[in-house]
């Protein structure tokens, strides 16, 4: 068995995998994020539109072996600080890019991301509420799920709040969280979630 811990687009994927195979599964931690979204079908249109042209872009560039944009350190904590609406301040930000940035070759005192651009134009499914109901009704293993008050839902609310309900209704293990705090909670406040993480995994792993 596995035990999975994911955050933002990793913990809806946990969801899903947990939820297809539960026996498989022994324990799971969600971080500010819940479930594969359920978008209206004209935001689907939208979405896929410009995901597939970026996708294409990207993995051209991957094929061709080129080197990414090149920024300074400075523009690089101002891109990330952006990128997540302030969840991440520009003090903290060249801590996190010391694991995601290589050197240029082409210019001096300058780095470009290494992470797989292509990751940010996935072209994740929406799926359908009554479909998660029945996917949530399958996780039956410990469930700690961490809501961050100022983060944005990424999908109606009451698609969230239905799903939180049939998990205390049917997962006596599911606890659920509210932390007042910004999409990165575990990186920017994770002396909000570290207890109640420590906590859950003494209870459950044995």
């Amino acid at each position: 068995k596995v035990s999975l811990i994911g955050h933002s687009m990793g913990a809806g994927l946990n969801f899903l995998f947990a939820s297809l195979f539960p026996k498989n599964v022994d324990i799971m931690i969600g971080i500010d994020g819940f479930k594969p979204p359920t978008y209206e079908p004209p935001t689907v249109v939208r979405l896929l539109e410009g995901r597939v042209k970026n996708f294409a872009l990207a993995d051209k560039r991957n094929r061709e072996n080129t080197e990414p944009p090149a920024y300074s350190i400075e523009e690089m904590s101002e891109k990330l600080s952006k990128a997540t609406r302030g969840s991440i301040t520009k003090e903290l930000a060249p801590y996190l890019l010391r694991r995601n940035v290589r050197k240029s070759e082409k210019f001096v005192e300058k780095y470009y991301f290494t992470r797989d651009s292509r990751l940010k134009f996935i072209m994740d499914s929406s799926i359908p509420q009554n479909v998660s109901v029945e996917l949530a009704k399958r996780i039956d293993m410990p469930y700690l799920y961490f809501k961050a008050s100022k983060s944005p839902y990424f999908e109606r609310r009451e698609y969230h709040d239905e799903i939180v309900k049939v998990l205390q209704e049917q997962n006596q293990d599911f606890s659920f969280h509210m932390i007042d705090a910004t999409h990165h909670l575990h990186l920017s406040t994770p002396e909000k979630v570290s207890e109640i993480m420590s906590d859950f995994i003494k209870k459950y792993k044995k």
